[in-house]
């Protein structure tokens, strides 16, 4: 019978609970001292959907760039003063 060292090490580890008395930390580490201090180990994940999905436009517009690209739903850029006219001076660009 050959165990792996991880299997070793969470066995060690389940044995020191049940000898403390301690339950089986569920969800991620608790970050906080003041959890710790608490007593508190482990802090349930209560955010909803995954990063991409909870991060809004505003936050990445690369990624929605590149979406539009790739869907083609992108609007064409439209330049707003056109400098290679040479009718129209800074003064009038700057006016418009």
């Amino acid at each position: 019978m050959n165990i792996s060292r991880q299997e070793k090490l969470q066995l060690a580890l389940a044995n020191a609970r049940q000898t403390l008395g301690k339950s089986t930390p569920t969800g991620r580490p608790a970050l906080s001292n003041l959890n710790k201090l608490r007593g508190i180990d482990a802090a349930e994940d209560t955010r909803g959907g995954d990063l991409i999905m909870r991060t809004g436009v505003k936050t990445r517009p690369v990624f929605d760039m590149v979406a539009d690209n790739i869907l083609g739903e992108s609007n064409l850029w439209k330049v707003s003063s056109d400098l290679e006219d040479g009718s129209s001076s800074l003064a009038q660009i700057s006016a418009e």
